[in-house]
């Protein structure tokens, strides 16, 4: 892929095609390899400063190359200049957060040394380098620092995808194959994954047979259910949960406790702050999130969380999802774990619908492939008395519907707009309503 040239600033930005297919991984991959080896924009200006781009798989807007990097040097030029936004002389890399929540994608400006001390902090907590089988897209930072931890390991990436280039479950098996048949004992091998592609795996016999063969496999992107996660540790899996961002250079926090060298604490509202060496330097069109005290710069997430006395944390939700029902605050996170941890449930997502007088509660559940259909309405009175005793009252979903499975963003993210339409679409529904004619 060529670079384009930014006049303006006499900058040139590279793009780099991301998604799942292996011609534009290896690409990518040497792209990334120069900048781990050879420095980065931050350190000889006449490199370029790269900039993942999605390959058109996941069916969004005009994500050409050109028209992506139009944009990129359209928002840059915008903010250039407007106080704690972060310096592009400075930035290496720049990636794109996902916007599921606000709709609003981010600027995110890293560097080398970012990406590295994430990628270094992961293999020192997984066991050293190994090989990775890449199955997330690598224009999002989960699968873009897959490939890094590969660069350092002195490895290859392999790839598990069909020629749409999305994850495959028989790719994902061969690949498996042919990285263990690499490994042959030497290296470590590992992967990552999201909820919904772990479930896919503990479907199949041949998947669940291969995935054994991983040191490690991480899952993340969002809230992995609770009966999902028990399975797949009762058959001997290698899981670890991770949470992190594109703003934290991926996963910086493994089976609830921060990685070395992260550091965690709660805002007086119980937002979570990070501080670490693998944070972004600052976004390039919005003001900066961080928060210095002490000469320690931390950043201040858009997700709340409770911290225990051991150190371990529990994300309970997002500030931006916090809703307003009936004058009292509900946190659809809390909601949902409750939700997830029904046998009946596979996954949830708890929005607010809008109505003539005032928003109300909704809840989207995808059922577990042991559920009755239709969706037992006795079982969802149930959780409903469960969600009140725990929660309160305001806390119950009053719109209730089941789909096959939840609409999904990027790397497997909730569509929570998507959600939103099928909740607020009429017919359908299960919950306080209807549930007692529908039993």
């Amino acid at each position: 892929m060529s670079s384009v040239l930014v006049s303006s600033e006499n900058l040139v930005f590279r793009p780099c095609v991301g998604g799942l297919m292996p011609d534009n991984i290896a690409r990518f991959t040497r792209e990334l390899a120069g900048l781990i080896t050879e420095g980065g924009h931050s350190v000889n200006p006449s490199h370029p400063i790269l900039v993942p781009v999605d390959d058109g798989a996941e069916g969004g807007p005009d994500s050409s190359p050109e028209r992506v990097i139009q944009e990129v040097e359209k928002q840059c030029r915008q903010w250039a200049g407007k106080e704690q936004v972060a310096d592009l002389a400075q930035t290496d890399l720049i990636a794109h957060t996902s916007g599921t929540t606000t709709g609003n994608s981010k600027l995110v400006s890293l560097t080398r040394e970012a990406l590295l001390a994430s990628a270094r902090a992961t293999l020192d907590y997984l066991g050293g380098p190994g090989h990775w089988v890449v199955t997330l897209p690598v224009h999002h930072i989960a699968g873009l620092q897959m490939l890094t931890r590969a660069i350092i390991s002195g490895t290859q990436p392999l790839v598990a995808q069909r020629p749409a280039g999305r994850f495959s479950l028989p790719q994902f098996i061969a690949a498996t194959r042919q990285a263990a048949e690499q490994q042959a004992g030497a290296l470590r091998l590992y992967t990552s994954l999201v909820p919904r592609q772990l479930e896919r795996i503990m479907g199949d016999a041949q998947a669940v047979a291969a995935v054994r063969r991983y040191d490690a496999i991480l899952v993340g992107g969002q809230a992995t259910p609770a009966p999902l996660l028990q399975a797949a540790r009762n058959i001997g899996l290698q899981i670890f949960t991770t949470y992190g961002s594109t703003e934290t250079a991926a996963g910086c926090v493994y089976n609830s406790f921060p990685l070395p060298g992260v550091k965690l604490r709660l805002s007086a509202d119980g937002v979570i702050q990070i501080a670490g060496e693998q944070l972004m330097s600052g976004y390039l069109n919005a003001p900066s999130p961080f928060v210095e005290e002490n000469g320690i710069r931390w950043l201040e997430t858009s997700d709340l969380g409770r911290l225990g006395s051991d150190g371990s944390l529990q994300v309970t939700g997002r500030t931006d999802d916090l809703l307003i029902i009936g004058g009292l605050k509900v946190q659809p996170g809390l909601v949902e774990e409750i939700l997830r941890s029904h046998p009946l449930i596979s996954d949830a997502a708890v929005v607010a619908i809008q109505s003539e007088t005032s928003p109300r509660l909704g809840a989207l559940l995808a059922p577990s492939s042991s559920a009755p259909n239709p969706f037992p309405a006795q079982t969802w009175r149930q959780l409903a008395d469960a969600i009140s005793s725990q929660l309160g009252h305001a806390s119950v979903p009053q719109i209730v519907k089941t789909t096959p499975a939840l609409p999904l963003r990027g790397i497997g993210k909730v569509d929570r707009a998507a959600a939103r339409a099928l909740l607020s679409a009429p017919g359908g529904r299960l919950g306080a309503e209807s549930a007692t004619s529908e039993e």
